[in-house]
C-alpha cells in the first residue's frame, strides 16, 4: 500500500469535496477558491498515478484513458499557477474526479488503519 504524503491528508476534505462535486461551475468556483497547498495536492495526486505509485482498478483506467493528455500536463506542472492556467483553458476540469478519486480512497484506507 503506498503512502499518502501529508499534504494530501491535510487537504483531504478539499480533494473530496471537488471529486464529489457534479456541476462544472462549482468545481470550478472551487478551484479558483482553493489555497496553493490544495492546489499542490492534485498536482501531487497526478504526478504519484503516471508514476504508477497507486494501483488503479480497469475502472478508473478507463475513466482515465480518455484524458491522459490532460492528467500528463498536470502531472508535470510545478506551480499552482500552472495548474490554474490549464483548467482556465479548459478539459482539466472533467478530469478532477476521476484524477482524485483513487487517491481519496487510500488515504481514507490509510487513515483508518492508522486509528
Amino acid at each position: 500500500m503506498p503512502t499518502i504524503s501529508q499534504s494530501v491528508l491535510d487537504n483531504l476534505l478539499f480533494l473530496k469535496k471537488i471529486s464529489k462535486t457534479k456541476s462544472p461551475k462549482n468545481r470550478k468556483k472551487y478551484l479558483n477558491l482553493a489555497t496553493t497547498a490544495e492546489l499542490l495536492s492534485i498536482i501531487e495526486c497526478a504526478y504519484n498515478i503516471l508514476k504508477g505509485r497507486f494501483r488503479l482498478t480497469s475502472r478508473q483506467r478507463n475513466r482515465l484513458a480518455p484524458q491522459i493528455e490532460v492528467v500528463r500536463r498536470i502531472g508535470r506542472i510545478r506551480s499552482p499557477r500552472g495548474l490554474r492556467s490549464i483548467l482556465q483553458r479548459g478539459g482539466g476540469l472533467s478530469v478532477i474526479p476521476a484524477l482524485l478519486t483513487p487517491i481519496i480512497f487510500e488515504a481514507i484506507r490509510s487513515l483508518s488503519s492508522n486509528n
